[in-house]
């Protein structure tokens, strides 16, 4: 009789092209602002200066409208470098797979809000471009003014969707041997770009951390610091980006997440302003965090 023999399935091992996506966001506002020439080729003159020391440049609309979907443009963008970790050059970005779907709510969200502000804006163009006149006097150019319609495709939000390659996806005709060079070199660059995206995560938890433990250090009696209200949730604003950002389930990053967290678990500005005994024992146990924060070299 056969012996059957059973085949165990494989077991599956995340790697970083299972647990990321890359991603980039294109965002798309005038500045409506241009270098005055002949303003500054008069400013040159009148200083009897270099023609190249100073430069005039002109904002030739301005309005709270516009002001409005500036500020939508910049809370996206601030969302998405907090979601996501640096990876290639030219503003492509690292996502964990595990926090796509509600990044991608997230985003749509500012994208709609985005397009909304932008339809407000265009509702009030044709009045401003006449404020505009009036306000910038012999530097108007109406030429500087497109149509309503060339304006509007001036805005815009994309966002692109990109798989990271695995190690295996190699299938170029150059042998066996050649095949085995580029799969080690891109290993490498892997590892290379993870380390250099964990180095900018513990860079910017540097920052709120390093500025509570400056805040914090004054005793009893000593001139307080004068801290905001803000020095907590800077921090907490950092754990979040450690959670939705270890993309390699780095358990050195997660504990240092926890550590933190269990720290500030229960203390409020306010408690931290009166209470001196408490005030002395954060900056303790956060200084303790910051000396085990990878170095710059890792």
């Amino acid at each position: 009789m056969n012996e059957i023999i059973e085949k165990r399935p494989e077991e599956y091992a995340p790697t970083l092209s299972t647990s990321m996506v890359l991603v980039e966001l294109h965002q798309r506002v005038p500045t409506f602002r241009k270098l005055d020439k002949r303003q500054t080729a008069k400013v040159n003159y009148d200083a009897k200066a270099h023609r190249d020391t100073a430069s005039v440049n002109k904002k030739y609309l301005k309005c709270d409208e516009l002001t409005a979907v500036n500020k939508v443009k910049a809370d996206q963008y601030k969302f998405h470098i907090g979601s996501t970790i640096p990876w290639l050059d030219g503003g492509i970005r690292g996502l964990y797979n595990k926090f796509y779907q509600g990044y991608m709510v997230e985003m749509g969200g500012w994208t709609t809000l985005f397009d909304e502000k932008v339809v407000a804006f265009m509702e009030v163009y044709s009045w401003e471009k006449t404020q505009s006149q009036a306000r910038m006097g012999s530097m108007y150019d109406p030429r500087l003014y497109p149509s309503e319609d060339q304006l509007r495709r001036r805005f815009g939000v994309e966002i692109n969707y990109l798989p990271l390659a695995e190690t295996g996806d190699f299938r170029c005709d150059v042998g066996r041997e050649g095949i085995e060079v580029m799969k080690t070199g891109y290993d490498k660059l892997l590892n290379d770009r993870k380390v250099a995206a964990y180095q900018d995560i513990y860079q910017r938890l540097l920052v709120p951390v390093q500025n509570m433990s400056d805040m914090l250090d004054y005793s009893e009696g000593e001139k307080p610091k004068g801290f905001r209200d803000t020095l907590i949730p800077n921090v907490e604003a950092m754990l979040e980006v450690l959670r939705v950002c270890n993309v390699a389930d780095d358990p050195e990053m997660e504990r240092t997440r926890l550590s933190i967290a269990q720290v500030l678990e229960g203390v409020t500005c306010d408690s931290l302003r009166e209470d001196p005994y408490l005030r002395s024992t954060t900056k303790r146990d956060i200084d303790s965090i910051i000396k085990t924060l990878p170095t710059l070299n890792i």
